[in-house]
């Protein structure tokens, strides 16, 4: 089907002639097959024949160009006996053993939900993460400085409007039975957003900003092969200039640390983005790869090698 809608100077069909083909319409065709062995207009075959009796490659059969491909089954050399390779065989058993053990966990991977925005999954967020009764915010589980987290992102889609982003969140804790602490702590964090570097930096660049939440997927570098790869979301993709920018927000606290030191630990993260954006745009450079501290307002540039970095 592909070839035969998608040539666009020649459509090259290879196959064999009957001595005396049977000559039908293409609606009398079973299969693909059948169309492209017996399924030719009636004169392409009686044409070919001729043409290829003149000693003629190249004619044109009802205004469309035609190339034969002459093969003489006198010239061709003798059939050999096959010799099967024992190292081989035993080679292929193998990869097709290990294959089958790598499908299981292939299709645990495919059943996972497709990478979307993290606004779209909100309305779960809270029930998958079987959140506790309430804690002070200085004592969140992991779940929930999650949740605060992806609640959080959700609300960044609408920045630099922060009155928006702000309505978007009180909107989602309404719909749910939120802990107090997760709420006040997401609340908190969006404000913090709001009056610091970051907030600044997200009015300056609002015009400037390409994509949110933009899905990515990149091909491993292990031994899994086709069934296995990176799969994420960049949070932020703006242009500086000339330059692509890809941003990725982190919830954490630098802790009186470098915030370049700090953000050094998501290299290989914001590497595999950067490539899979580089090789979707056909980009002659890596885009530049930047951690936003949202809780502490601090912005950091990833120096070295984002290809080395993967």
């Amino acid at each position: 089907y592909v070839a035969l809608t998608r040539a666009k100077r020649r459509l090259v069909l290879s196959g064999t002639w009957r001595e005396v083909p049977e000559l039908r319409t293409a609606a009398r065709a079973n299969s693909f097959a059948d169309l492209a062995e017996s399924g030719l207009p009636a004169e392409f075959g009686v044409d070919a024949r001729r043409h290829a009796q003149e000693s003629r490659t190249e004619f044109v059969c009802g205004g469309l160009p035609v190339q034969l491909a002459i093969r003489d089954d006198a010239a061709r050399p003798a059939k050999h006996a096959v010799q099967r390779d024992a190292t081989r065989l035993a080679r292929a058993r193998a990869d097709a053993e290990r294959l089958g053990s790598l499908a299981p966990a292939a299709d645990a991977r495919a059943a996972r939900p497709r990478v979307a925005t993290a606004s779209s999954g909100l309305d779960g967020v809270i029930d998958r993460q079987a959140l506790p009764a309430a804690r002070a915010p200085s004592a969140l589980s992991r779940a929930e400085s999650r949740t605060v987290g992806i609640l959080v992102h959700a609300a960044l889609e609408l920045a630099p409007d922060f009155d928006a982003a702000l309505a978007r969140l009180d909107a989602t804790l309404a719909r749910r039975n939120t802990p107090t602490s997760v709420a006040n702590e997401a609340r908190t964090l969006l404000g913090a957003v709001r009056g610091s570097a970051i907030g600044d930096r997200f009015r300056a660049i609002a015009s400037s900003i390409v994509a949110r939440e933009l899905p990515l997927v990149a091909p491993t570098t292990g031994d899994t092969g086709p069934i296995d790869g990176w799969v994420g979301a960049a949070d932020l993709v703006y242009r500086d200039g000339a330059a692509w920018v890809v941003v990725d927000f982190k919830t954490e606290s630098v802790a009186g640390r470098d915030p370049h030191e700090a953000a050094a630990g998501h290299a290989h993260q914001l590497g595999l983005y950067a490539r899979g954006l580089r090789g979707a745009l056909g980009l002659a450079e890596l885009p530049r790869r930047e951690v936003w501290f949202l809780r502490d307002g601090m912005v950091a540039v990833l120096d070295g090698d984002a290809d080395a970095a993967g």
